[in-house]
């Protein structure tokens, strides 16, 4: 018996939905139009205890499209496998309404209440930085909700955040892999009854994939790639200990860089029956050949298989430890991270980018709390929700990248400067800065009190800040480049003037005290 082709279409309509959130929608990409995005597959939840689901225990689909239809209600449009309208379906209705629900982020979005004490003490004085970045950039913007949640199905989602190491072509590329690697080991499904054609391909659920009892009988090509991985995982890898957990540590038995020749040389190795080499060599080809991506999809997906990894269960400490623990071991913290926050709602896991570097350092000056080796374990081990802080700062981050108005007037320090490094704390970007930020932020309380001295070389812990005419006394004189010593490392602003040329005042003001005033004096100045 094959699986149900997908054959009906069901709509429901959501109450309560923030239409500021409509334009986060992409149901597919442009490059991908015939690939659902929001694809979901759950499990019949009255089957008897112990049996194991058939072909046709399951419901599956996709949102095919969304309506808004004003007061805060949409309308969704799902294509099923299940005619949802017959009584007897009703528990896979819900079902199916909750898994989109988790989709779009609605059943646990993140709130003002799950951010504004995420940072506990010594760190708890970051977090009216949070509320006031909260207030300025979600607020008006995304309807005082953020989404969060199982935004991509558990099973599919592995290849999607698998896919985003270090991938060429940024999300475009990631999508591209997910796609490719659904189409290779996917079971294809049919359309019928007036559905049109789309490349809808059935992946396992997180319950069969865990179920070690399960021989996934019913994706023939995927349950060769679980045995791949399994072997590979027990040729070329050792456990470590991470946190409260035991997870793969891959061996690099060629040495050096693993490029191509080699990652293929371990594939063909006796220890991988020959039917399945084709399998494990196409998964390479779906990873866009990148062989790192290979080896952290086979560690991951062994792990899980296994019941090493459950991304559900991951605390804060243990997702902590992996910063320092998965050092040198060939798995991505980073990918453990965004994969148990977007796919399973793990609102501990915070993965760490250099947006949230960048965050960590300047506005929130948490770093300086902790030593550099051990810094992104420490503040996740003793922070709570962070997964959802993380899509507040991802936003915000966003929209000061583009200028976009959501925060075109805040958190400058996290901003390039010619030097491709962050401008940091400093005169220029602490002085257009929000003020309802500014006041709070405990970056430019570290500097307020610090020296600032125009057109000369200054010592230690000075801003040396140079202006158009290169001197003190030229009136109407306009900024250009701050450079000194700001709490982690050595800044060089030279972008905040030119970006804000309405933010200053000319240079000199009579109260410049001959050239030299502290950074608060400076920014009341000008």
């Amino acid at each position: 018996m094959p699986f149900e082709s997908l054959s009906f279409r069901h709509t429901f309509q959501l109450t309560n939905f923030p239409e500021r959130w409509l334009p986060l929608i992409h149901l597919y990409d442009a490059d991908l139009p015939l690939f659902p995005i929001y694809y979901f597959h759950a499990i019949s939840n009255q089957l008897p205890a112990g049996q194991r689901p058939n072909f046709t225990d399951r419901v599956y689909g996709y949102v095919e499209k969304l309506n808004s239809l004003g007061g805060r209600v949409v309308e969704i449009h799902l294509v099923t496998n299940k005619d949802l309208s017959l009584v007897t379906n009703n528990h896979y209705r819900l079902i199916a309404e909750s898994e989109i629900k988790e989709r779009l982020g609605i059943n646990n979005p993140v709130t003002i209440a799950d951010v504004s004490n995420a940072f506990q003490a010594p760190l708890d004085y970051a977090n009216p930085v949070l509320s006031e970045l909260w207030n300025r950039v979600v607020s008006d913007t995304y309807d005082n909700m953020l989404p969060f949640g199982r935004l991509w199905d558990e099973v599919l989602g592995l290849t999607r955040f698998v896919a985003s190491w270090n991938s060429p072509g940024g999300r475009k590329g990631e999508l591209i892999q997910t796609h490719y690697f659904a189409s290779k080991y996917g079971e294809r499904i049919q359309n019928g009854g007036g559905i049109p054609h789309i490349d809808f391909y059935l992946l396992p659920t997180i319950g069969e994939l865990l179920n070690q009892s399960n021989p996934l009988n019913l994706f023939p090509k995927y349950s060769e790639l679980v045995t791949v991985a399994n072997l590979f995982q027990q040729n070329n890898c050792s456990l470590i200990t991470v946190g409260n957990i035991s997870l793969s540590k891959f061996t690099n038995s060629q040495g050096g860089t693993l490029n191509t020749a080699k990652i293929l040389s371990l594939l063909n190795r006796a220890y991988i029956p020959s039917y399945l080499r084709s399998s494990a060599t196409e998964c390479f080809n779906t990873f866009d050949k990148g062989p790192q991506r290979t080896v952290i999809f086979f560690l991951m997906l062994s792990d899980i298989r296994s019941g090493r990894l459950n991304p559900s269960t991951l605390s804060n400490t243990t997702l902590g430890s992996m910063y320092v623990g998965l050092e040198r071991t060939y798995q991505s913290p980073k990918v453990i991270h965004i994969y148990a926050q977007q796919s399973f709602g793990n609102p501990a896991a915070m993965p760490i980018d250099i947006w949230m570097e960048t965050f960590f350092q300047w506005p929130l000056n948490i770093y300086k709390n902790f030593p550099r080796q051990t810094r992104e374990q420490d503040v996740i081990s003793s922070s709570t929700n962070l997964g959802k802080v993380e899509r507040l700062l991802w936003v915000s981050a966003q929209a000061r990248k583009v200028h976009s108005s959501a925060c075109n007037d805040a958190i400058w320090c996290t901003k390039y400067a010619s030097n491709s490094k962050p401008r940091g704390a400093n005169p220029f970007a602490c002085r257009i800065c929000l003020t309802s930020i500014r006041s709070v932020c405990p970056a430019y309380a570290d500097i307020r009190q610090r020296q600032v001295v125009f057109n000369t070389s200054g010592t230690n812990q000075q801003f040396e800040i140079v202006t158009s005419s290169n001197n003190n006394t030229t009136p109407n004189q306009k900024f250009i480049s701050c450079k000194g010593t700001s709490i982690y490392t050595d800044i060089n602003d030279d972008f905040s003037p030119s970006d804000s040329p309405n933010g200053f005042a000319p240079y000199p003001n009579a109260a410049s005290n001959a050239g030299i005033m502290t950074v608060e004096d400076f920014i009341n100045t000008y």
